[in-house]
């Protein structure tokens, strides 16, 4: 059976959408783009690179034949990679943690199906799966420049926080602040600044 992109004709031995088959083709692919959709998301959570790195693997599962919404949901994933979930747990508490991670979960798996279905529906999904994972190599051009010229402005404001106190500043920033003296109640300086 071959079976065209959701949205478009579906053909099955030459019958058309409106015979039985053809709906049960039609819903059996919904049904595995959906699936695809729930288990890449898994995969990229537990998968992640970077945020840059995640665009060259999606490129080898397009490649691979995973569906152009589930390129884009791996994409989306790295909102809920687990070394960002631990500080959400930590920032926000494991109930909000829990809620964020739902909640960006089905957004991306919701994304994922609409990209399916819109771009599936206008024809707008690539017929060939030739994405090309390029290696970079180190050229001289417009981003090796500015890569120069922030990283002597980061060298500039490294020197700034270390001169300036930085260093004790945070130490005194990490314990509770009951310990350090700052920000309490009964402080008589807290209520005047």
């Amino acid at each position: 059976m071959a079976i065209a992109r959701i949205g478009s004709h579906v053909e099955t031995n030459g019958e058309g959408v409106g015979s039985a088959a053809g709906w049960v083709v039609a819903g059996l692919r919904t049904v595995v783009v959906v699936v695809v959709l729930v288990v890449g998301a898994v995969v990229a959570v537990v998968s992640f690179v970077c945020s840059i790195g995640n665009v060259p693997l999606a490129a080898v599962l397009w490649n691979g034949g995973i569906s152009f919404g589930g390129v884009i949901a791996f994409i989306f994933a790295d909102l809920i990679v687990l070394r960002i979930l631990d500080i959400y747990r930590r920032y926000y508490g494991s109930r909000m943690a829990g809620f964020l991670l739902a909640t960006f979960y089905a957004a991306m798996v919701a994304a994922g199906l609409v990209v399916e279905l819109v771009f599936g529906g206008l024809g707008l999904v690539p017929e060939q799966r030739t994405a090309r994972v390029v290696e970079a190599s180190v050229t001289w051009n417009y981003t090796t420049i500015l890569n120069l010229v922030f990283l002597a402005v980061a060298a500039v404001l490294v020197v700034r926080f270390l001169r300036t106190g930085g260093p004790a500043m945070l130490k005194l920033m990490s314990g509770p602040a009951a310990e350090n003296g700052h920000g309490q109640a009964g402080d008589p300086h807290h209520d005047t600044h």
